[in-house]
């Protein structure tokens, strides 16, 4: 993640809030400017960002503390923890008073991918899935890639949408992220009239073979890969590749 400039001059806003958290408001005011500038919500994703910023330790709790706590307080940020494996997933979006306060800084506001979900694909409604497209989308980041959360495309629209677009110097690649059971066949068509090929990801090891096997007796080729899998690489410190099935 690319970490935003941010100039060190002061509005009384600031002032005000450094009197409320005197200990913690420059990394506050780091925190959100990194929540505004990349689009990026997960608090795991953003802590460690923060923590290169300030020389702290990869895994810092006092980064994390940040996001799950201080600007969630500070009225500035929406915190929610997400449906995913055991722990869940922590994300962050700013607040309306959050955005004015970016605004009148005139950092860059770029839409947070949380908010995107919810807004076009009702996300809420479906806190599972969501948690499923935002982490296969640091999953891509870590390595290197570049993301669109529901990528515009000519002739499809809402739910139909393909949920992330991936992008790095060798390929462009839709992905549909997939927790449903159900095989959804009119989304595996669109995906295969788009580019040639279906792109999934879904949640577990067990879950991609077999769905990898019902794409293989519908001769559909394509790439898969699933999060427990990726997310214990990346732990690893060597993350390998995005894509663990290709055929």
């Amino acid at each position: 993640m690319t970490v935003p400039y941010i100039s060190n001059s002061e509005t009384l806003d600031d002032v005000s809030l450094r009197q409320k958290f005197p200990r913690h408001w420059m990394a506050m005011r780091s925190g959100l400017s990194l929540i505004s500038a990349t689009g990026c919500c997960i608090v795991q994703e953003l802590a460690e960002a923060l923590a290169d910023q300030f020389g702290w330790p990869g895994n810092s709790f006092a980064a994390r503390y940040i996001f799950r706590q201080r600007l969630p307080t500070s009225g500035l940020v929406h915190y929610e923890t997400l449906p995913y494996f055991h722990s869940g997933l922590g994300v962050v979006r700013l607040s309306e008073s959050g955005k004015m306060f970016c605004r009148l800084r005139n950092w860059p506001l770029v839409q947070s991918e949380w908010e995107r979900l919810n807004e076009l694909h009702e996300g809420e409604k479906a806190p599972q899935h969501t948690a499923l497209v935002l982490a296969f989308a640091r999953e891509a980041r870590c390595r290197g890639c570049q993301t669109k959360i529901l990528p515009e495309v000519d002739g499809l629209a809402g739910r139909m949408l393909p949920d992330i677009l991936i992008e790095n110097s060798h390929k462009r690649v839709y992905v549909e992220v997939e927790r449903s059971r159900v095989l959804k066949t009119d989304k595996w068509d669109n995906l295969d009239k788009l580019q040639g090929f279906v792109a999934v990801c879904v949640q577990s090891r067990a879950r991609r073979k077999r769905l990898v096997a019902r794409l293989h007796a519908l001769n559909l080729p394509g790439l898969a890969t699933d999060l427990e899998t990726l997310s214990q690489r990346r732990a690893s410190g060597d993350p390998g590749p995005l894509w663990l099935e290709d055929w």
